[in-house]
């Protein structure tokens, strides 16, 4: 699993610029995100010594239509990524004979769209349904719903999330999983603090 890093992060943290130099950062990528950046980062001497993630560029193929579809996965899992160019991401994907890994990540995306996370609710993967029941962006009537959901594992998702309103949290108090309850009890104490 690659380990986010961004050039901000590198230009505070000389001990993560030492080591990314020396190689010892196994698993690490500098996210990108704009020109200035780029700049940046292979000034530090970092190019072709770690992994970049340029969002400049994948955006622009996005906005072009030349996007592929690690181009796409490369958006979706970054929390950098605006909204609108996660609507495009989406709107392609529909066309995907397979989509499953791809809506998983736009669920988890804290950028995407309500709208989206909306149609991604009622998906026929419990693993995107629980994603988006733990995006902390996700509107609470579809929380509501969601804590109602055939998966206990959608469920327990709903119960951790922050933002699940507390009068749901009270109803899942009563769920049948221990799992559940444990969790939407550790989510109302939190509230209390």
């Amino acid at each position: 699993m690659l380990k986010v890093h961004t050039v901000e992060r590198l230009k505070r943290d000389r001990e993560l610029l030492r080591k990314m130099l020396l190689g010892e950062c196994k698993g690490a990528l500098v996210e990108v995100r704009s020109k200035k950046e780029l700049e940046e980062f292979k000034a530090m001497g970092l190019e072709g010594k770690v992994e970049v993630r340029n969002l400049v560029e994948l955006i622009r193929k996005v906005q072009r239509g030349e996007d592929g579809r690690e181009d796409r996965f490369e958006l979706a899992k970054s929390k950098s990524t605006p909204p609108h160019i996660l609507e495009k991401v989406y709107g392609r994907e529909m066309l995907d004979v397979y989509p499953k890994a791809m809506y998983y990540y736009l669920a988890s995306n804290p950028n995407t769209p309500q709208w989206i996370l909306e149609k991604l609710s009622s998906a026929d993967w419990y693993e995107v349904r629980g994603a988006v029941a733990a995006n902390p962006n996700t509107p609470q009537w579809i929380l509501k719903t969601l804590a109602k959901d055939r998966s206990v594992l959608v469920v327990e998702r709903v119960a951790s999330n922050s933002t699940t309103p507390t009068e749901v949290l009270k109803e899942l108090l009563k769920h049948k999983s221990e799992k559940v309850r444990e969790k939407a009890r550790r989510n109302l104490e939190g509230r209390r603090d």
